[in-house]
């Protein structure tokens, strides 16, 4: 059945001036009921594709000009129509009031103003990460309105926020295959399994495609297991391969991210009850762990250090703070000590050398009391003789390979390292030969042997 009837058919054609027939316009009823039902159909997926649920006359007018037939003017989907009704004989005609409009009252009212020139400026959205405060970004305190974005974890409860918040507003949103890597990675570098460590953390150090986006997340990770773990030992050393893993991948830009990076391992170095919780069947401790965590520091140090000037001063600084302090525990005194020892050389000849005495002193009070300070301060004295005999030894091989005496330097050792220095001397081997067999040693030294201060550091994780 028809939705519509012959008479509307007729009263159109009537309308134009033609009189038709009940069986022509019973066909021609058939043919306007197939265009209508297909210009509708049309319409209905320009409705779908808008996200929308309800027809407008838009839709229709596209429909219309898909199949080459001129839309419908003065119909808007914005302003809604009104229909007036008519009696034609015994049929209701439907019509639009159309309004009137005077153009005389056009023509004599006033000109509308001109319109601005069309034109565009930039400006920069965000710049690695970090919004500009300027006028064309939003404040801090608009930001706040809307709620930040988290990726919630359903192994293992850790929560990842967005890198929009508060401060930075620029949202970063990643996939959900990211999504499922993030929380499969750090569950295994959690995991009690050695192996499970293993495998993640040398995918992290080699995966370039999944370390660019990720980078922040794991940043923050490690900043949140080290506050909360930081005295369990398996756990602060995943942390620290996990940055050296970081550090490690290709494509990752540490620059973003290492002004985050740094406080975990200062941390990790100076923290008195770091480490402290132990395994019983590992020979980790947490001296291992300060020096692991003191190799890292030189390693950012020799690839970062001519980029940023003020990174070295900042970490020696507050490495030296912690050596000098006589409040500090022995444990961080140990940590400042293998950190300044790792930075080099010259931060020993600086720093370590005018500042033996006050060590010497407190570490031999440190032996002769407790049981647990004993342990400590025979782990200071045998590590800070490790220290001189390699800068020592580093020294010997430059001066005497110069043509300096071996007794001058030996002299030189007695006086700046005080009880160190027979143990520093027996060992660097100044007791030992004649300033020739010593000048030839140094000559086979610097013909293709490492000096051991000048050596790679050992970043064994």
């Amino acid at each position: 059945m028809s939705i519509f009837n012959k008479e509307t058919v007729q009263t159109v054609a009537e309308s134009t001036g033609i009189t038709l027939k009940d069986d022509v316009a019973a066909v021609l009823l058939q043919d306007m009921e197939y265009r209508v039902r297909e210009i509708v159909y049309e319409a209905s997926k320009f409705m779908r594709h808008g996200k929308r649920s309800k027809l407008t006359s838009e839709d229709i007018n596209h429909a219309l000009r898909v199949r080459n037939v001129e839309p419908l003017y003065g119909y808007t989907a914005g302003s809604p129509s009104h229909f007036s009704s008519v009696t034609h004989g015994q049929q209701h005609v439907h019509y639009v009031n159309d309004q009137e409009v005077d153009l005389e009252e056009i023509v004599n009212g006033p000109l509308p103003p001109v319109p601005l020139d069309v034109n565009y400026t930039a400006h920069w959205l965000a710049v690695d990460g970090v919004q500009p405060a300027i006028v064309q970004n939003p404040t801090g305190a608009e930001a706040s309105i809307s709620p930040s974005r988290t990726i919630l974890s359903t192994s293992n409860q850790q929560v990842v926020p967005s890198v929009a918040h508060q401060d930075t507003p620029v949202e970063h949103v990643i996939t959900r295959e990211l999504q499922l890597y993030y929380e499969k990675t750090t569950e295994c570098i959690l995991s009690p399994s050695e192996e499970d460590r293993t495998i993640a953390i040398n995918s992290l150090a080699t995966d370039a495609a999944v370390m660019k986006d990720l980078a922040p997340y794991y940043v923050e990770f490690i900043a949140d297991q080290l506050s909360s773990n930081l005295k369990n030992l398996t756990v602060a050393r995943s942390m620290m391969r996990l940055t050296r893993a970081i550090l490690d991948n290709p494509s990752n830009k540490v620059e973003t991210v290492l002004h985050q990076l740094i406080p975990s391992i200062l941390t990790c170095i100076v923290h008195k009850s770091v480490g402290i919780q132990t395994s019983p069947t590992s020979t980790f401790t947490h001296f291992d762990l300060r020096e692991l965590s003191a190799a890292l520091i030189a390693h950012i140090l020799h690839r970062y250090s001519s980029s940023y000037t003020t990174l070295h001063p900042r970490i020696t600084k507050t490495l030296l703070r912690a050596f000098i302090d006589s409040s500090k525990s022995l444990p961080t005194l140990f940590g400042a000590l293998v950190g300044l020892a790792a930075i080099g050389r010259q931060t020993v000849q600086v720093i370590l050398l005018p500042n033996l005495p006050a060590f010497e002193k407190r570490v031999t009070e440190a032996i002769s009391g407790t049981e647990t300070t004993r342990k400590d301060g025979e782990v200071l004295w045998t590590k800070m003789t490790q220290v001189l005999v390699e800068y020592w030894t580093a020294e010997q091989l430059d001066r005497v390979g110069a043509g300096d005496s071996t007794e001058d330097l030996r002299k030189e050792i007695e006086e700046k390292c005080g009880g160190f220095s027979e143990e520093v001397v027996k060992r660097v081997g100044l007791s030992m030969g004649s300033d020739d067999d010593r000048s030839a040693e140094a000559g086979g030294l610097d013909n293709g042997e490492l000096k051991p201060m000048d050596m790679d550091l050992d970043l064994d994780l």
